[in-house]
C-alpha cells in the first residue's frame, strides 16, 4: 500500500495541460479538433478580452489547453449521445464564456452512469491490456490465516466485493468493494508500498493473488474485471483513448498531444 496512506486519487481532465515553446505567429491554427480549429488570433482575442491577460507562453499555453479539453469533451458527449447542458454566455467575456462552457460539458460528462460511458472500444482497450492503467482491488486482514481465508471464500465463489466488504480491515476500500481505483503504471508504482506492486504486478485481470505481507497487514489482490469499474475509471480510461477516437491537432511551437492527456513541448 501507499508509504503514507493507502490511496492517492489519481488526475482528472483537469490536468490537462500546455507546455509553450518558440513563437508562434498570428495566423496559423493553434489547435485543431475534428473540424473545430483554434487560431492564433483567437487565442489573442480571449487573452485580450481577460482581465489582466497578456499573450505571453504560459497564457497561450492555458487558453489552448482549455478549448482542446473543451472540444474533445464535446466530441465525447456527441459520441455518446448526449448533448451538454447548455450555457447563456451572452454578457461574458470570451474567455469567460470558453471556461463556462468547459464546466457545463465537463459536469454532464463526469455525471453520466458507468453503464453509459462503457461502450464496447472502451471495453476492449481495457482488457487488452493497452490502457497503460491499472485497477487493483485488495482485502486487507490482519494476519495469514484469515487472507487464506478470504481466497477459500473466493474460490467458492463469493463476489471479491462481497468478500473485501465483509473481512477488510481497511476502511477505505473495504465499504467500495475493496476497489483502490485505477492509476497508471507509473502511478500505481509510487502511490503504494513495494510489496503490494509487486504483488499485484503479475496479476491478470480478475486473477486473485496469495497472501500478501506488507507493513499494513495481509493483502489479497485483484485486478478489476472491467463490469467491476465505477464511472470515474471508465472516464480515465476514455481519456486515454482521446488520441484514437479523435483528431487532435496542436501547432508544434506550442507543443503535441500525448495519450497521457497532456500536450507536451516537442524536443
Amino acid at each position: 500500500m501507499h508509504r503514507q496512506a493507502y490511496f492517492v486519487a489519481s488526475a482528472g481532465l483537469a490536468t490537462l495541460a500546455l507546455s509553450a515553446c518558440g513563437t508562434v505567429t498570428d495566423t496559423s491554427v493553434a489547435a485543431r479538433v475534428g473540424d473545430v480549429e483554434l487560431s492564433h488570433d483567437e487565442v489573442v482575442e480571449i487573452l485580450s478580452d481577460a482581465p489582466g491577460g497578456t499573450d505571453d507562453a504560459e497564457s497561450v499555453r492555458g487558453v489552448t489547453s482549455l478549448f482542446v479539453a473543451n472540444e474533445l469533451v464535446k466530441a465525447d458527449l456527441e459520441a455518446i449521445g448526449v448533448e451538454p447542458t447548455e450555457v447563456d454566455t451572452t454578457d461574458l467575456t470570451t474567455d469567460d464564456a470558453l471556461r463556462s462552457e468547459f464546466s457545463a460539458v465537463v459536469e454532464t460528462w463526469q455525471a453520466l452512469p458507468v453503464e453509459v460511458l462503457a461502450d464496447d472500444d472502451v471495453e476492449g482497450f481495457y482488457t487488452s491490456g493497452a490502457s497503460g492503467l491499472v485497477c487493483a482491488s485488495h482485502v486487507l486482514t490482519e494476519t495469514e490465516e484469515e487472507a487464506e481465508a478470504v481466497i477459500a471464500e473466493l474460490d467458492a465463489g463469493r463476489s471479491f466485493a462481497e468478500v473485501a466488504a465483509e473481512a477488510s480491515t481497511d476502511p477505505g476500500s473495504g465499504a467500495n468493494g475493496g476497489r483502490l481505483g485505477c492509476q497508471t503504471i507509473d502511478a500505481f508504482e509510487t502511490t503504494f508500498v513495494p510489496e503490494f506492486v509487486e504483488g499485484a504486478r503479475p496479476l491478470e485481470i480478475d486473477e486473485v493473488s496469495g497472501p500478501v505481507e506488507s507493513s499494513f497487514g495481509f493483502h489479497v489482490i485483484t485486478k478489476a474485471t472491467f463490469d467491476q469499474l465505477g464511472a470515474e475509471d471508465v472516464l480515465q480510461l476514455r481519456v486515454r483513448q482521446f488520441d484514437e477516437r479523435y483528431d487532435i491537432y496542436v501547432d508544434p511551437t506550442i507543443g503535441t498531444w500525448t495519450e497521457s492527456a497532456e500536450i507536451v513541448p516537442l524536443g
